[in-house]
């Protein structure tokens, strides 16, 4: 007869993954990511000879919901430099932030996963 070792251990796991711990720890790291997204945006506006101040103090990060956070620039013009005009060309600024943090964000909340269940944030996978 087959004997199962650790069963208790493994349906105590899942029951953190339906819990409160799961989501707090997960979507502190998504803010986490948030703002190191704002701060990779404001750099490349500096180091990229646009030293639109005002452009990069509107970026702002918001927690939009337990797992959802926004990252915005809210300058009326943000747009056009992100995505470029009719006249003038792109500039982005927050997709390539975004595109450097991903990986950090991604192994933050898989490591946020881990705490919260008990696996110690080993981000296997």
């Amino acid at each position: 007869m087959a004997r199962l070792t650790g069963v208790e251990a493994q349906i105590a796991r899942l029951r953190r993954l339906a819990g409160p711990g799961l989501t707090g720890e997960v979507g502190a790291a998504l803010l986490k990511g948030g703002e190191a997204v704002k701060t990779a945006a404001q750099q490349a506006l500096a180091e990229g000879g646009r030293h639109d101040d005002a452009l990069a103090a509107s970026i702002t990060v918001t927690a939009n919901g337990p797992l959802t956070v926004t990252v915005a620039a809210t300058a009326p013009w943000a747009a056009a430099v992100e995505f470029g005009t009719s006249q003038a060309g792109e500039r982005p600024f927050l997709r390539p932030a975004a595109a450097r943090a991903r990986g950090s964000v991604v192994a933050a909340c898989r490591a946020a996963v881990g705490r919260a269940i008990g696996g110690g944030g080993r981000g296997n996978g």
